[in-house]
């Protein structure tokens, strides 16, 4: 069961003192799996509707006491906010069938974590996905850093915790000293997790305190246990390799996010496709999160994964040479995205060339990629608009039939104004246009316009379509693929 419930949590029944989401609960206690979203963002038409549910510690004693035989609670987008000075009423069945928990919006009560806990003695799937609430953050000091770590404890010492991941509440624990969950769960957790999350992207690590932090995350793990883990790695962790050594010896991890985080790891050490799959070779599945795809061999005698299937990179800069490196090392590769990705300038020019001879794609997903007009410009302002699409199935297919037929297609992205907004559209283009976008040249002053980051008036209209050239083209070139989605417009 789920759904949406800003209105129903907001409406107050003045009779029981409940909201009316609670009261509705009331009538379904068999229930054993829940989700509910704290709003609907598409489609809301105030200010008031684009705003997060609000629940309190005594509203989740409500829920529970309403639902005994809850196995699985999901709240996303919500706001976990201080608790009201009410008693909560009393549980008459302990919530022992509670195994997992999944929270995901802003937290602006850090007893909330500590309230989990106890709540839920027995989890063995916690999914702490917060985000401190700003002005709720700006009024906690250094007196609040014992009571948060003492919270922090009572989830360490869970009995059952399989799976892990808090979010960004490490963030106001700014050294490693103030920082003791994974050191705690580590000494209370003698067989290892199965899945790993330290990801977070507020706080920097330096020195000693990076390595010690790495340390004590990764002795929580389990060389016959761990099948997850998601790593955030710090720039004075050194290179890839440094990580890796420790990383390769879960013998049965079968999915890796690397998430280099927004204090210039990426820049200062690359992630080596080859060194991670030498590492790694069993792994299904690889994520690279704000990271920079690179590799070390020189030779063409690159590491390979054979067993990877899933490969995503998220706000990740390559070259074209790195990504050739990547469909050889991955040779039965079947799911790969790219969102906001980045395309280093390299002898390609514009051209933004995804190389996968050998690969079924079953889905590529692409979303927002960009050219990199210069080392002092991240990215330009506007994302590639053109594709062009070639299947070796179809040319082996038309050869065998003695057909004209093109094996190449291309499409441009356009915006289309519609009664209720804009949508989205791929045309296909004509021979003679798509002949204008391979042979056209950048100039010096295209490059320039790139690193200007200014929005043209023009911007994604089908009669200047020409336009969009100088901003790159995506060409794919793989056997087949079943599900290719371009900027969420489904080819």
């Amino acid at each position: 069961m789920g759904g949406i419930v800003n209105p129903l949590q907001r409406t107050q029944i003045p009779e029981t003192n409940k909201s009316m989401l609670l009261s509705l609960l009331e009538t379904t206690p068999q229930l054993r799996h829940l989700t509910l979203y704290g709003r609907d963002k598409l489609n809301a038409r105030s200010l008031r509707d684009a705003q997060r549910a609000e629940f309190t510690v005594y509203d989740i004693r409500q829920l529970q006491a309403s639902l005994p035989y809850l196995n699985s609670l999901s709240l996303l987008d919500v706001v976990l906010s201080t608790s009201t000075t009410e008693q909560a009423p009393s549980i008459t069945c302990p919530a022992t069938q509670m195994h997992q928990l999944h929270m995901q919006g802003q937290l602006a009560d850090y007893h909330w974590i500590g309230h989990v806990a106890e709540l839920y003695p027995h989890l063995i799937d916690l999914d702490l996905d917060m985000d401190w609430d700003a002005s709720y953050k700006q009024t906690l000091t250094w007196l609040d850093i014992d009571p948060i770590q003492a919270c922090l404890s009572k989830v360490a010492h869970l009995p059952s915790l399989q799976h892990i991941h808090l979010g960004q509440i490490e963030s106001v624990l700014k050294c490693s000293a103030d920082s003791r969950f994974f050191d705690q769960l580590s000494k209370a957790s003698r067989t290892g997790l199965v899945s790993l999350d330290n990801r977070c992207s507020e706080r920097n690590l330096c020195g000693m305190a990076a390595t010690d932090a790495f340390k004590s995350f990764m002795a929580c793990t389990h060389p016959e246990v761990t099948e997850t883990l998601k790593v955030q790695l710090w720039r004075d962790l050194g290179g890839i390799q440094n990580a890796m050594q420790f990383i390769g010896l879960c013998t049965r991890l079968t999915e890796l996010e690397l998430h280099c985080g927004k204090f210039s790891y990426s820049w200062s050490y690359g992630c080596d496709i080859d060194v991670i799959l030498d590492f790694c070779p069993q792994l299904e599945t690889l994520c690279l999160d704000m990271a920079r795809l690179t590799f070390t061999s020189k030779e063409n005698n690159y590491s390979r994964g054979p067993h990877v299937k899933t490969v995503r990179l998220l706000q990740t800069h390559f070259t074209t040479e790195a990504m050739n490196v990547l469909a050889e090392c991955c040779p039965n590769l079947e799911h790969l995205e790219l969102i906001s990705c980045v395309k280093d300038r390299d002898c390609q020019s514009h051209k933004i060339h995804l190389n996968l001879p050998h690969q079924h794609l079953k889905t590529l997903t692409v979303q927002h990629l960009h050219l990199r007009p210069s080392h002092y410009i991240e990215k330009s302002s506007i994302d590639a608009a053109l594709v062009a699409v070639k299947f070796t199935d179809r040319t082996k297919h038309n050869l065998s039939r003695k057909s004209n037929q093109l094996s190449q297609r291309w499409y441009h992205l356009y915006s289309q104004k519609t009664k209720s907004g804009h949508s989205r559209q791929l045309r296909r283009l004509k021979f003679l246009e798509s002949l204008k976008v391979q042979d056209y040249t950048m100039k010096d002053k295209d490059w320039d316009y790139l690193e200007e980051n200014s929005i043209r008036g023009t911007y994604r209209e089908t009669k200047y379509w020409d336009s969009d050239i100088p901003y790159g083209y995506l060409q794919v070139d793989c056997c087949s693929i079943d599900t290719f989605v371009f900027n969420r417009v489904k080819l």
